[in-house]
């Protein structure tokens, strides 16, 4: 049979073009799973960022964050812009805002010392910062302040925090600070409250006797026993102040008085130590905080006040003048003190600094100690000193 030249010659075109096709084919490449779990970029400065976490045009200091980029896997432990060297790591980037405060202690005053108690405030500075990507809008609690922030990416904000006073006892009570997101609390902040003493300016002039007849209008300061004491003593003490000397007067009742020792060895004897702070707000300062230290007793012929030396030796402070009488079965002490021996103190309304007071009954048994405030001993501390307050 014959096969036709047309139907020979379409044959061998397809035969043609069939070959021309396997040759210029390419192979199918095989499938590969990839993972659904986003991968972190790095961004200078910034660390391991993952795609989410970058908005469509976002910026970090003077650098853009592109959102088109390939992710560039960061192996635990590597830096990729050291050439992955495992000694340099970087922390991944904080997702929770955060909450400072810039002090740790804070009293409760009167402005200019005038008013009533109930309208002093304490004041200090809180930061919220946003460490992420987002924008969020975060709550701050606290004392008199109830705000609502809104933060941008990679933004901070410092705003003040108000406080009332907790009670009407001068002492340190605890406030809580709260950092809300989504109507629950994602970080705390604690503060202490210092509650004054609002000291009175004096209304006569005292004259240093140990009769204590000028001082009707004194504010009184309550003690407790000491912690860890259970003194067999008790005592009332009265402060008062005007531009030239701060005064004290204690009676302390007690079954005898032990006195006569040298100034230097004045805590070995009955005796009313103190301590004053003129910077408080030195409290959270990396300085050295200044601290004088005093004691007041009975010497061999009459009352003396001892200065503490800073790291050294001390010496009775002659420019002061002390009273020690003993009246039956109390002892009064009775103190006129410069401020020049407390540089930094300017005695007028509103002026305050931290305060402690101890009496100390070494020769009783057991041995016993009522103190306002704290920190005095076994070391000074100021941060757990008092505040007094001076009004007109």
């Amino acid at each position: 049979m014959k096969i036709p030249l047309i139907a020979c010659a379409l044959a061998l075109t397809t035969i043609a073009c069939a070959a021309k096709n396997v040759k210029d084919a390419k192979p199918t490449p095989k499938k590969t799973l990839k993972s659904t779990a986003p991968m972190p970029f790095y961004v200078p400065g910034i660390g391991s960022i993952f795609p989410e976490q970058a908005s469509s045009s976002p910026l970090i200091g003077n650098i853009a964050v592109p959102t088109n980029l390939n992710p560039l896997p960061v192996a635990p432990g590597m830096n990729p812009v050291n050439g992955g060297n495992p000694s340099v790591s970087l922390a991944p980037a904080s997702t929770t805002p955060t909450l400072t405060l810039n002090r740790g202690l804070a009293d409760i005053l009167l402005p200019k010392g005038v008013g009533a108690p109930a309208e002093a405030v304490a004041q200090f500075m809180a930061t919220v910062a946003n460490p992420t990507m987002k924008e969020l809008r975060v709550g701050l609690v606290g004392g008199k302040t109830s705000e609502l922030i809104h933060l941008g990416p990679m933004k901070s904000l410092t705003l003040p925090v108000m406080a009332p006073p907790p009670s009407k006892s001068p002492g340190i009570y605890p406030l809580q600070i709260h950092l809300m997101l989504n109507n629950r609390i994602i970080s705390n902040s604690a503060v202490q409250l210092c509650v004054p003493l609002y000291c009175k300016k004096a209304k006569l002039p005292v004259r240093v006797n140990g009769m204590l007849n000028e001082w009707d209008s004194a504010s009184s300061l309550n003690l407790n026993p000491a912690m860890g004491s259970v003194p067999k003593i008790t005592a009332r003490t009265l402060m008062e102040w005007n531009g030239n000397y701060l005064y004290l007067a204690i009676t302390e009742t007690d079954s005898k008085l032990s006195a006569g020792f040298l100034p230097e060895n004045v805590l070995q004897g009955d005796n009313v130590e103190f301590a004053v702070d003129p910077y408080r707000d030195n409290i959270k300062k990396e300085e050295t905080v200044t601290v004088y230290h005093f004691a007041m007793a009975k010497g061999l012929l009459h009352g003396f006040l001892y200065q503490f030396g800073n790291g050294g030796a001390g010496k009775v402070a002659d420019s002061a003048k002390v009273a020690v009488r003993r009246v039956d079965d109390r002892t009064i002490y009775e103190a006129e003190i410069p401020w020049s021996l407390m540089p930094g103190i300017k005695p007028t309304p509103g002026a305050s600094f931290g305060f402690s007071l101890r009496v100390n009954d070494p020769d009783g048994n057991p041995p016993g100690a009522l103190e306002w405030g704290e920190g005095i001993q076994p070391l000074l501390d100021p941060t757990q000193f008092y505040c007094v307050e001076l009004t007109p």
